[in-house]
């Protein structure tokens, strides 16, 4: 007999074991099962049911005349488990066992004195201390996550083993075989993804790099051990938001057409409505390295919403347009408060034509009393600012046609002052005048005391 050789059934002595019984296993018989041949060294034959040497056992046990010795108790134990948990007996000499009851006979096995693999007959051994399956996670200067896979065994010497060198009783069963060992296992692979175990070594690509790290990792950790490089460990420290960047251009004469985008440490990304993928891919390239961010949906989403109230109005992707007096709110008012909050703004196109001018439109005033008749004086209505003028008919007609600017030569975009033009209306209406210019009246001289109610409405000239 050799120690790490089971002998052919014909060449054993029974007298060499304290045990009656010899077992082949097997785990690639039959999905998810496990699979034993038992052999009678006593009888010198394979057992092709269970039955029948459980019942002799019982029998001579009641009538005093079988003794069993410590090893033959657990084989008995092992073969009434085997016979309660088999599945549909063939008679072909497996009997396989599937589902939650492997647990409970792989647990016996070490009981068992002779256990041998089923192919070449090699003596299986039991190793104490447990396999423990470690994850070791990098990146690559393509941008793809390096994963790898290995068991490590720490005692009676430590040493690290492939993954796919580990052969595994199940997915769930935390049992695997190396060289004629079956080892414990600390960790199984049944809560990890598939596609992750099929080998040692495995790069995730592209877009899914920064899936895995954000999402698939944090889960894993609760199952295995991870070894991580500096690269991934970044990923998981405290980003800062990312930069808002507008670039702002002028397609058409009264139209302003920005585009967002966000800049993560360097990576500029396009703002998105959609369920885009949620990481960057960042290269540092100062130390050559690539790791990924995940994108602040709720700032970039913020950031939209803003834009939006700043009068911009929503077009396809990452674009939004103002018109006409939305324009010009946008560049006069918009930017400014864009650049406070530490915006970049990129203006392409020349704009500065758009711009409000510094001062609002004012009403003007001018009474003259030089007219030959005592009884009346002159009043003249402009509105502008500075030396600018413009007749108040036509600031009328603008703002009754919905501009909330008009135009002045010398000082670009003037905002129409709405409701002092109503209130100077009001009250100039309330005089009998006669009109006898462009924004001219005649007004008889005793109803001067209304001119106090215009002196606070419109600047005045007197001559």
């Amino acid at each position: 007999y050799e120690p790490d050789k089971l002998a052919p059934l014909k060449k054993v002595d029974p007298d060499a074991f304290e045990g009656r019984f010899r077992f082949l296993m097997s785990w690639e018989e039959k999905p998810k099962t496990i699979s034993f041949q038992v052999f009678d060294r006593r009888e010198r034959k394979q057992l092709k049911r269970l039955d029948g040497v459980l019942k002799e056992a019982i029998q001579l046990q009641k009538q005093g005349e079988l003794e069993l010795t410590p090893a033959e108790k657990r084989e008995y134990k092992f073969l009434k488990l085997l016979f309660q948990h088999k599945q549909h007996d063939a008679g072909d000499g497996w009997f396989h066992i599937g589902g939650e009851p492997r647990t409970q006979l792989l647990d016996e096995l070490t009981g068992l004195e002779e256990l041998g693999h089923h192919k070449d007959n090699t003596r299986i051994y039991f190793a104490y201390t447990p396999l423990r399956l470690v994850l070791s996670v990098n990146a690559s200067m393509a941008g793809n996550v390096l994963v790898s896979f290995h068991w490590h065994v720490d005692e009676p010497y430590p040493d690290v083993f492939p993954l796919e060198e580990v052969q595994l009783l199940g997915r769930a069963l935390p049992w695997g075989y190396y060289k004629n060992t079956l080892f414990p296992l600390a960790h199984t692979l049944r809560y990890l993804p598939t596609y992750l175990t099929r080998s040692t070594f495995y790069d995730v690509r592209d877009a899914e790099g920064g899936k895995f790290v954000f999402e698939e990792l944090p889960k894993i950790r609760h199952h295995v051990e991870v070894e991580q490089a500096e690269v991934i460990e970044k990923a998981f420290l405290e980003q800062e938001p990312p930069k808002k960047r507008l670039i702002v251009r002028r397609p058409e004469k009264h139209v302003v057409r920005a585009e967002l985008e966000f800049d993560y440490e360097g990576t500029k990304v396009e703002y998105s409505k959609g369920h885009e993928a949620p990481y960057v891919t960042v290269t540092n390239k100062k130390t050559e390295t690539i790791y990924w961010l995940k994108r602040d949906k709720k700032v970039e989403d913020k950031s939209y919403a803003y834009l939006q109230n700043l009068g911009l109005e929503p077009m396809q992707t990452n674009h939004l347009e103002a018109q006409g007096d939305a324009a010009i709110d946008f560049i006069s008012y918009g930017c400014p408060k864009l650049l406070k909050h530490k915006w970049f703004l990129d203006i392409t196109d020349e704009i500065q034509d758009l711009t409000a001018a510094d001062y609002p439109l004012k009403i003007r005033g001018n009474l003259d009393f030089s007219s030959e008749s005592v009884d009346e004086f002159t009043l003249t209505v402009a509105c502008g600012i500075g030396t600018d003028s413009v007749e108040i008919d036509r600031v009328q007609d603008a703002f009754v046609s919905g501009r909330k600017y008009i135009h002045l030569e010398n000082h670009g975009w003037a905002e129409i002052p709405l409701k002092e033009i109503l209130q100077f209306n009001q009250t100039l209406n309330a005089f009998d005048k006669v009109n006898v210019g462009q924004d001219t009246y005649k007004i008889k001289t005793f109803q001067a005391g209304l001119i106090s109610e215009l002196q606070s409405q419109c600047r005045w000239s007197m001559w």
